[in-house]
């Protein structure tokens, strides 16, 4: 999917291929897919991602242009959550930080 959403973003990028073949970003989820099918590997997963990246892409770009409304934007209710996870997390980070000084824990 990320490849996907990135491939749509920058699609005149020059991209090589284990040094071998160079293409456009436009191909770059496409050439991967051969790639899976060249080594044997299950194409059912790519596909899924390609899908899904083209689904994100059109909800979150390209309906946006035609339509300009957001279907896929955060609801207002998640961003008070969102402090109270920075504000765990950098807790977490200052015990951490002191536990290893305060016992001189070596990596």
């Amino acid at each position: 999917m990320l490849l996907y959403v990135w491939s749509r973003e920058f699609p005149t990028a020059q991209v090589n291929i284990y040094g071998l073949v160079s293409l456009k970003a436009f191909y770059l989820p496409w050439a991967m897919l051969a790639l899976d099918v060249i080594f044997g590997s299950p194409i059912m997963p790519d596909l899924l991602g390609i899908m899904a990246g083209h689904l994100y892409y059109f909800l979150t770009v390209l309906y946006l242009l035609s339509s300009e409304k957001h279907i896929l934007k955060t609801p207002n209710w998640v961003y008070p959550f969102t402090s109270v996870i920075l504000l765990l997390k950098f807790s977490i980070h200052c015990i951490a930080s002191f536990i290893i000084i305060f016992f001189r824990i070596e990596n």
